[in-house]
């Protein structure tokens, strides 16, 4: 008997299959955008055969913004039709067309002036009314939104849906983290709601201690740039963990930096204040400004979860920015969890793998430089071995064209910077600059005194720096 899919076993609500339908993919229309795109459809139960918790399969929408008039979209209508069907294969996953020649309200809402525009939004709905969410979340964000930036190929845009579309939260289980790769990341402590050693008087009181799904909805509101795990407590015996059906709860997040820094967000039995004042002992403020959380002197986790949850999120974005970030261009273009902001412009450093080591002299300057601009700077490297059509985005406009007629263009020769304004995708300034010819059998000399030359030219008048750019 063939085993049935995710979507045959849960994807089952009503609103779906009255949507119409364009070119075989579901129109949704601003009547219909909160039901379908805020709402999740999390499984009708607890567990999935034993093995996935409340909200683990999350539903992700591949929204595809278009226009009546667009040659673009008319032409990529068999690619779309070819990605919905790729899409259905994903547990959770889900393709939608809006057109915002009929129904711009949605369009001008999300800030779409582009067609066509690709998005994935991650619908929380699966917590509407939950004790996770303090009154001021549940007013606030519905869905995580991650843009695509890119060739209309389907193989390109399932490369960026599929990670997109996975889980907030990587279930670890008895294995240790020696394995995780991720800059920084947080873990949470997992033990059974019922396990003989939480104290008795902490078990016996109803909904009191941390649960999981608090714990993922936090991890929800990070996905993207920052790792989130699950762990067994190593601090009890594995026999307490063989039935895979136990309710979990969280007894501890920790919060790990790939510099070295560590700690303690929230822990059971200790007081939020007391957890948040032991930071200082890390130096994890030296480079932030002050933090001001929304707990009382007297308050546990577990005490507000919706609160809780909400200390989880804001502590782990105050610290989750390095002095540099390593970027990817999901992280870039994830509009509603990314630890970049527009607070300060974006300084990009494109580099092979060999510049941006932790050993090389290049990647030292720019640690230096970071440290120097941490309060009016984000920098951030980019892998431009790993990125390579993302990193050749970072050109004036029709740079390709000019490109073409050179042995040798420039702005295709690595490292160089250019600073960006995170939501503005169409313009830059460019270090070097422009007029200064670059060849791969000649090193440009950086310094740090230069870099930081440039920094202050651009933060005294950007206007003057910016140029316009392909769109990146």
């Amino acid at each position: 008997m063939k085993s049935r899919t995710w979507h045959e076993l849960f994807d089952n609500e009503e609103i779906d299959r009255r949507l119409p339908r364009a070119d075989g993919i579901a129109v949704v229309t601003s009547q219909t955008w909160s039901d379908v795109i805020e709402k999740s459809h999390s499984p009708r139960h607890l567990f999935i055969g034993g093995q996935i918790w409340l909200g683990e399969v999350t539903k992700v929408a591949l929204v595809i913004f278009i226009m009546k008039d667009c040659s673009s979209c008319q032409n990529n209508v068999k690619t779309f039709q070819d990605v919905k069907s790729a899409v259905t294969k994903i547990d959770g996953g889900a393709t939608y067309i809006v057109n915002c020649t009929s129904d711009p309200k949605i369009c001008k809402e999300n800030a779409v002036t582009g067609f066509p525009t690709l998005s994935a939004f991650r619908g929380i709905g699966w917590l509407e009314g939950s004790h996770c969410l303090s009154p001021e979340t549940s007013m606030s964000t519905r869905y995580i939104r991650i843009d695509y930036h890119g060739v209309l190929l389907v193989k390109n845009i399932m490369d960026w849906f599929s990670p997109a579309s996975g889980s907030a939260v990587k279930n670890l289980k008895h294995e240790d983290t020696s394995a995780i790769r991720d800059s920084v990341y947080i873990v949470g402590t997992l033990l059974p709601r019922k396990s003989h050693y939480i104290p008795l008087d902490l078990r016996r009181k109803p909904n009191y201690l941390y649960p999981y799904e608090c714990f993922r909805l936090a991890c929800e509101h990070l996905f993207g740039p920052i790792g989130c795990y699950a762990q067994y407590s190593k601090e009890v015996p594995e026999r307490e963990f063989e039935n895979q059906d136990k309710d979990m709860v969280i007894t501890k997040v920790m919060l790990y930096r790939k510099d070295g820094l560590k700690s303690t967000i929230i822990q059971l039995g200790k007081l939020l204040h007391s957890t948040i004042e032991d930071e200082s002992q890390h130096q994890l403020h030296a480079f932030h400004h002050p933090h001001r959380y929304k707990i009382d002197k007297g308050q546990h986790c577990e005490d507000d979860h919706g609160r809780c949850t909400d200390l989880i999120v804001s502590f782990t974005r105050d610290h989750g920015r390095l002095p540099v970030t390593e970027i990817t261009m999901a992280t870039f273009h994830a509009k509603t969890s990314s630890i970049i902001t527009n607070e300060f412009p974006v300084l990009i450093a494109m580099g092979h793998p060999n510049n941006l080591t932790e050993t090389s002299s290049f990647f030292k300057m720019l640690t230096n430089v970071a440290y120097a601009t941490y309060n009016a700077v984000q920098v951030t490297s980019l892998n431009v071995d790993q990125y390579e059509y993302w990193a050749g985005q970072f050109v004036p406009k029709d740079y390709g064209v000019q490109a073409a007629r050179k042995e040798y263009p420039s702005l295709y020769v690595y490292p160089r910077f250019v600073m960006v304004n995170w939501c503005n995708h169409r313009q830059a300034a460019f270090y070097p600059s422009l007029n200064i010819p670059r060849s791969p059998r000649k090193d440009y000399n950086f310094t740090q005194k230069k870099l930081l030359r440039f920094i202050h030219n651009y933060l005294e008048d950007s206007k003057v720096m910016m140029v316009e750019t392909e769109h990146y």
